[in-house]
């Protein structure tokens, strides 16, 4: 997944929320355009075990990565992994390509504003 495209190319995606887990949500891409990224559309969001890149690729939910949502502002959030033993770990991107991975510390982590899919 890489953070390179303008809004109306952005991938909605739909907050599942953990049970039992306050502010913690699987993330479902809802993506679809009748082109072949279509592939990926109610595929779950999650990590390669190879350099925690993120993917949305995982068509069961038990692989999708939980991730923590932490306010910044009422409408911007920042995220934490929430998978077991990744914890310390934060959502941003690589300066080369942008591409996105769970491999920050808090300081580093990439602010993003929700946006409902209505006004999308």
């Amino acid at each position: 997944m890489r953070v390179i495209y303008e809004q109306h190319d952005a991938m909605p995606v739909q907050f599942v929320a953990v049970e039992g887990k306050p502010n913690t949500y699987h993330l479902l891409n809802k993506y679809r355009d009748g082109s072949e990224a279509d592939r990926a559309y109610d595929q779950w969001i999650s990590f390669a075990n190879d350099g925690k890149w993120l993917y949305c690729r995982y068509p069961q939910k038990t692989d999708a990565m939980p991730v923590l949502i932490e306010h910044l502002e009422a409408d911007t959030i920042i995220m934490n992994n929430q998978w077991p033993g990744q914890e310390a770990f934060w959502l941003s991107f690589a300066d080369d390509g942008k591409w996105m991975r769970v491999t920050y510390q808090k300081r580093e982590a990439m602010p993003m504003k929700l946006i409902p899919a209505s006004r999308y």
